[in-house]
This record gives C-alpha cells, sequence and structure tokens, in this order.
C-alpha cells in the first residue's frame, strides 16, 4: 500500500521516530510546568505536550530527503533508522523555515502556536472560537518587563497585604502567638430526611496522613471534631472527648448520605431539592506560626467563627462596589452537578471572605494604568482563581490543597476547602503570591528558553536556546505578511470562515475537539466572568456575558447538540482549511476517542472535503498517573494524521481484498509495539489500529465496496475494532 515517494514528499510522511518522541513526551507529561513553563502561564484543558507538536512541526517541514527511509516491509517500529544523534540533532536545531506559514485553527491553549513562533516561521497564524483561550494565547507570546511587574506587584502588595491578611489570623495552639491561616477547612450540612437530624457530610474521618510517621495520621473525631494523631486502626478513641469511633466508617458514599441517628439514607442531590443549598460550616484550619515556626491544624475556635463574621460584614458592605461577576450558572453537561447543589451563580462558588478578598485584589489590579502590565495581573489572577474556590478539596497524603480542574469538570464538594488568597509568608500552594512568582519564572524563561532531550542512559538534560517565545500580536493577515518575523495573526472566532486567502498556507497542525470529551465553553466560563471584568472594553470577544456556546464544536446533549452538530462544524472548518491550505500543503491533526462514533465522524468529515491520510503514528497523549485517566480503561495514545489534499480520482477496491492487506500491516507493525517493555493496552491497540485502518481505507474513499455495494466508513471500523478482539 505504500505510494510512491515523490521530491515533494516531507519527512514526516515516511519517517517519523514516534518512540524517542513518546519517550520525550512521557518525561514532559510528568514535569510541564519544567519542561514547557510558558504553557502554564494560565489553565487550559486537553492541552497536548510541546515535545510532540515540536518534533511534528519539525518533520512536517523537513523534505524527506533530510532523513533515510527503509523500506516499508521492514519490522523496526520507527519506520525509520534515524540514530539517537541524528534526531536529537534535528530536534534541538533552531530552524529558519522563515519560507513556510504555518496555522491552527484550533489552538486552544497556544502548544502549535508556541512550538511555531520557536522555528523560526515565515508565518504563525492560531485561532479559536474562545476568549480565555485566545487571550491566554496571546499573553504567552506578549513581552514584558520583569522588572517592570515586580514594581507593580510591590505596589500593590504594599495597599493589599495587610487589609487581606488581616483576615486569615488565627492563635497558636502551641505558643498561643498570632499565626497564619494557609487552609480553612469546611463541610457542608444537611438535615436527615427522616429524623431532621443534622448530617455534616464528611468523606472521611482519616483527616490527613502525617508528615513524619509512617505509621501515624491525622483524625478527626465525628463528636467534638478535634484533629488529632493516631496510629492507623479500626476502632479509636478521641483523646479530648472520649469518643469511640471507626475511622473507616462513612457518612458519604456513590452520591447518598447515611445518617447515624436513624440509619436513613437518600441521595444528596434530592435531599438539595427538598432542603436548598446545603449550609457551610467552618470546623478546622492548617496554620503556620512564625513565632515557634509550627505547622499544624487546629479545631476552629470562637475567635476564628468571629473573624469570618467580620469578613463577611465588611463584604456586604462594600459587596456594590467590588469588581464581581454577576452571571448565573448557565445549564450544560458539566455545570448540572453544581445546579443539582444549588450553585446558581458563579459567585456561588467563592464564600464571602473569598470574595471580599478576590474582589479588592481585581479592584487593584484594574487601577493598573499599563495595559499589558494590566493583562498580566489579570492573567495571573485568573489562574489563581482554580486554587481559591469552595469546589477545592484537600490532598491528604501530601497536605495542600487540590486545584478545582484535576478534572475536566466541577466537582460539587463537600468537603470543601478555602485558600489564602494572597498568600502566607512561608507555605501554602495556588496563592496569587505564588502565581505571580510563576508568571515572573515564565516570563524569564521566554527571555531565555531551553529544550529537554533524553541522554543515551535515558535521562532528560537540558540545552539553552537562543531565540527568546515573543511576539506582537496582530488581528489581520495584512499585519502578518507585513512583519512575517515578528508578527503572529491571532482571531478569536469560529474557523468555520478564516479571514486568510486561498492557498496560502504551508502546514496546518492542530488538535481538533475531541467529540464530547471536553466541555472548553462551559469550563471556560469559570474564567471568563472574572477576566471580562478587566477586558470588556478592549476586547469585542469579552463583550457577551458568557463564553460562545452556539458554533462550539463538541457533542453537548444540553444544548441540543448531536453527532450532526459535530460533524457539521468539522466539515465545515475542514473545507476552510481545504480553501487555505495550498495544493503541496499538509494537514496534520491528532486525536483519539473510546468511541468509534467519534472516529466515524471527524475522519468522514475530513474525507468528504477531498483529504486523505498519507501516513499515520501513535504518540504519547497523557502521562499514567494524570487525573483524567487514572484508574480508568483511557487512552494513553493519540494518533498523529498526516493528510494531503485529493488530486485525482481514487481507485476503486473491494473491502474483501483491502481488509487482509490492513489486517497483515497491523500484525507487522502494531503488533510490534511496546511501551517500557509492555504491549500496549487494548485501548491503545485499537486506537492505533483505527489510525492504520483508516489510512488504507482513505485512499480509495469513496469507492470503497462490499459484495458489490458500498461499504461505509462506519462499517469498516467496525471490522477493525472486531479484529482488534
Amino acid at each position: 500500500m505504500k505510494q510512491h515517494v515523490k521530491v515533494s514528499e516531507k519527512a514526516i510522511e515516511n519517517c517519523f521516530p514516534f518512540t524517542k518522541v513518546s519517550e520525550l513526551a512521557y518525561k514532559e507529561s510528568n514535569a510541564k510546568r519544567y519542561y514547557r513553563p510558558v504553557l502554564t502561564l494560565h489553565k487550559w484543558f486537553a492541552r497536548r505536550l510541546s515535545s510532540v507538536f515540536r518534533s511534528i512541526i519539525i518533520f512536517a517541514s523537513l523534505s524527506s530527503s533530510t532523513n533515510k527511509v527503509e523500506d516499508d516491509t521492514a519490522s523496526n517500529k520507527d519506520h525509520c533508522i534515524l540514530s539517537e544523534k541524528d534526531f536529537w540533532n534535528i530536534y534541538l536545531q533552531e530552524h529558519n523555515f522563515r519560507n513556510l506559514i504555518l496555522l491552527d485553527p484550533f489552538m486552544g491553549g497556544g502548544t502549535t502556536i508556541i512550538e511555531a513562533s520557536r522555528l523560526g516561521f515565515g508565518g504563525v497564524i492560531g485561532g479559536d472560537l474562545n476568549p480565555v483561550a485566545w487571550f491566554t494565547v496571546k499573553k504567552e507570546l506578549e513581552e514584558v518587563s520583569v522588572d517592570d511587574l515586580q514594581i507593580e506587584f510591590e505596589k500593590l502588595s504594599f495597599k493589599l497585604r495587610t487589609e487581606l491578611s488581616k483576615y486569615y489570623k488565627t492563635q497558636c495552639g502551641y505558643c498561643l502567638q498570632q499565626a497564619d491561616v494557609m487552609y480553612f477547612f469546611w463541610v457542608k450540612e444537611i438535615q436527615c430526611d427522616q429524623c431532621t437530624k443534622s448530617i455534616p457530610l464528611f468523606r472521611s474521618y482519616i483527616f490527613a496522613n502525617n508528615r513524619d510517621e509512617a505509621s501515624k495520621a491525622y483524625f478527626l473525631c465525628p463528636k467534638c471534631e478535634i484533629i488529632f494523631q493516631e496510629s492507623t486502626q479500626k476502632n479509636l478513641l478521641c483523646p479530648e472527648c472520649g469518643w469511640s469511633f471507626d475511622p473507616f466508617s462513612f457518612i458519604v458514599k456513590r452520591g447518598k448520605y447515611y445518617c447515624s441517628h436513624c440509619g436513613h439514607t437518600a441521595k444528596i442531590v434530592d435531599i438539595n431539592a427538598k432542603q436548598g443549598r446545603p449550609i457551610e460550616r467552618l470546623y478546622a484550619l492548617e496554620f503556620h506560626c512564625s513565632a515557634c515556626n509550627t505547622r499544624d491544624y487546629k479545631r476552629a475556635d470562637e475567635n476564628d467563627f468571629k473573624l469570618y463574621q467580620q469578613a463577611s460584614h465588611e463584604f456586604e458592605s462594600i459587596r456594590e462596589q467590588l469588581p464581581l461577576p454577576q452571571q448565573a450558572i448557565p445549564i450544560g453537561v458539566k455545570t448540572q452537578e453544581l445546579l443539582n447543589h444549588k450553585i446558581l451563580f458563579f459567585t456561588d462558588m467563592f464564600n464571602s471572605r473569598q470574595l471580599l478578598s478576590l474582589g479588592k485584589l481585581l479592584m487593584e489590579i484594574l487601577q493598573i494604568q499599563d495595559q499589558n502590565l494590566k493583562e498580566f495581573f489579570l492573567i495571573t489572577f485568573s489562574t489563581a482563581l482554580e486554587y481559591n474556590n469552595l469546589l477545592c478539596e484537600y490532598h491528604r497524603k501530601n497536605h495542600y490543597i487540590y486545584n478545582l480542574f484535576r478534572k475536566h469538570a466541577f466537582p460539587a464538594t463537600l468537603n470543601p476547602v478555602e485558600n489564602n488568597v494572597f498568600g502566607t509568608a512561608k507555605y501554602g500552594t495556588g496563592t496569587f503570591k505564588n502565581f505571580f512568582a510563576k508568571t515572573i519564572r515564565i516570563k524569564k524563561f521566554c527571555q531565555k528558553p531551553y529544550e529537554y532531550y533524553l541522554s543515551e542512559d535515558g535521562n532528560a538534560k537540558r540545552q539553552d536556546m537562543t531565540r527568546p517565545i515573543k511576539a506582537q500580536v496582530v488581528t489581520s493577515y495584512s499585519e502578518l505578511t507585513q512583519e512575517p518575523s515578528r508578527n503572529i495573526y491571532l482571531y478569536c472566532h469560529s474557523s468555520h470562515k478564516i479571514q486568510i486567502p486561498q492557498n496560502s498556507v504551508d502546514l496546518v497542525i492542530t488538535d481538533p475537539p475531541y467529540y464530547d470529551n471536553v466541555q472548553y465553553g462551559e469550563l471556560s466560563d469559570f474564567y471568563y466572568v472574572w477576566l471580562r471584568l478587566g477586558l470588556k472594553e478592549y476586547y469585542k470577544c469579552f463583550h457577551p456575558p458568557l463564553t460562545p456556546k452556539k458554533p462550539e464544536i463538541v457533542k453537548n446533549p444540553k444544548m441540543g447538540k448531536g453527532d450532526k452538530d459535530y460533524q457539521r462544524g468539522l466539515t465545515t472548518v475542514f473545507a476552510e482549511i481545504n480553501r487555505v491550505l495550498k495544493v503541496e500543503g499538509l494537514l496534520i491533526f491528532t486525536f483519539h476517542h473510546k468511541q468509534l462514533k467519534a472516529w466515524a465522524l471527524i475522519i468522514e468529515s475530513l474525507l468528504d472535503n477531498q483529504f486523505y491520510i498519507t501516513a499515520v503514528y501513535p504518540v504519547r497523549a497523557e502521562m499514567e498517573t494524570s487525573t483524567q485517566i487514572r484508574g480508568k480503561k483511557s487512552i494513553e495514545y493519540d494518533v498523529i494524521f498526516v493528510c494531503r489534499k485529493r488530486l485525482r480520482e481514487p481507485e476503486a477496491v473491494k473491502w474483501e481484498v483491502l481488509l487482509p492487506e490492513i489486517k497483515h500491516y497491523i500484525k507487522q507493525k502494531v503488533g510490534s509495539l511496546t511501551w517500557n517493555g509492555e504491549s500496549l493496552s487494548k485501548e491503545d491497540r485499537l486506537v492505533v489500529m483505527f489510525g492504520v485502518g483508516l489510512k488504507h481505507y482513505s485512499h480509495h474513499y469513496p469507492k470503497v465496496t462490499f459484495n458489490e455495494k458500498p461499504y461505509s466508513l462506519t462499517e469498516a471500523l467496525e471490522d477493525l475494532a472486531s479484529f482488534s478482539k
């Protein structure tokens, strides 16, 4: 099935060392903040790995003659005989693809755009429907003086540090001096539907692991709610009140509560529907005392309750003056969980103390005169929101606050943790102060970037690079062509219509929406409603009250958007890609999904727009320990699809003839694939087989028949799926 190699072929069409790339990608996925700091400036969802896309861009830009290509029947799993040394020389080289223009119509968090900007392209174009994505990529690229940021932070800190920190104090449980609160611990309470007793919805009485002694842990007494240390055992005796309890017993399990008073059980969402939003009660806190250098937990006392009441009173007195979002949470696939728990407005995700602190902080940021500086403080503020809301939980093992979007969802947390918004002098995670320090580190990286590679012993090594990450973001194609070496064109609207000329792009490299996997608009509204307060006067895309959902290319039953809507959106964008892509240009995208239907929809949209697949490669997508895939039968590999425009009529073929050839190829190539000495999982094998089968099928589409009748893409995928079993 191998096509005749043409002079115009690119290296990626016959040689892509995906095993080497996957090894580096695996390292990166475990430490993204070190490998590509710039891509951690702000949260984005399902962001792909930079090492993968850097490799794709390089091999898609080099001619086929760059690498030695082996015979297609050979068993080498890399499909090429590129040596380690040659690969890393190519990967680490600061290329200068000044004669090429690259487009990413689904740029998301900007992985493709950043990598293309670092490789010296003559033109880089990125687009996304979502304003949060657009603003994130804009600030990743734009320059800023680190010194000016520091000066502005000192001004802000001088005004607010004492003002905000006064509500995050407590009495040290050891030396009785004033200490900083790192985290406040809250619990939601409902009334039992049967006996009307108050039920605190604790998920567990095991509060946290011990920091020093592996044999002991911190426990919460269900009677007096004191936190104490003891060896893990079935029955414990509270040292404060003498209450005997089993720390492994539970009140909440699988969305239901169990009443210890009467034994009644019911769904929590059903109780919420009757009683309204549960109350949230402060019961404990974690503090650090600089006087005696102690970090520990304590039960909340009367002074802690009074301090919160004071914060709440001040908040109510100045609420109308604070810049706070007013929007109600819309119905959606991901937001339904919030609505079920009576979290109806975006401000309902925060308590009064958080809203007071965040409102004061944002008010000061909005007073910054320099627009560029203001925007960097806004994006720092926005990313800190993920750790400063009442949907966060506590990491019992590592003793820090969990971020909200550790999964692509809104968890209606029953045991929320309140962070110290501005930050303490020494400890704490996810504070504004910490995120500002991260912004500084990121911009220093942009000034002096580096690249990781793997040495012969498999360890990651770092090499400094000379080309800084910086660009002037422009708003039209004409501005891009005036100064292609410095300008990057970013647009914020649907890519069903791209304002660039026909046949103007050499490469389209992207990561399209994954069917129903991620509801980008619903999730990003969490940030958008706050960012909008500082950006709506400057950017049209921040005028609407929420992010655009109607043109979003996802399956979303809550919005009445099904398979046809998803495919229609993809078809429109692929048609536009075909229009702007040069005749000899390449379209390359990554994809994976567990559902056969998702594959059929995206590939059919591709083929119906006169593309065919010239090469496919598996590549590492996510780390094994990712919270998105841990403990699930999930997919850890993407398939890279390399596509060209169809310039001549396809040859007719019978599926009876084609399928045995595909199976033979799969046995040779897919059967030998391993990772760390182990065979691929069933789910990953299926992903790779779909990719291989689709490549062969695409060469003949739509002239594939079975028993003299047209054989659909779905039927072909079903055959491949059955073969995988």
